[in-house]
């Protein structure tokens, strides 16, 4: 029988060898691509809130 310690000295190996080892490497990748186009759409939102208060602010000085 195993003791606790060799029990974790298993676990944490096995988990650390490889994080893409088996099937569940693709969610891997489509968690990076997800949240790569979501900075890529928060970048649009933020330039577009800075052009249209630019837009506004010039329009009010006119």
């Amino acid at each position: 029988m195993q003791t606790f310690e060799e029990g974790v000295k298993e676990v944490a190996y096995g988990t650390a060898a490889g994080v893409f080892a088996g099937q569940a490497a693709w969610v891997y990748v489509v968690i990076a691509i997800l949240a790569f186009a979501l900075g890529v759409l928060f970048t649009i939102f933020c330039f577009r809130i800075r052009k249209h208060r630019e837009e506004e602010e010039h329009d009010r000085k006119s």
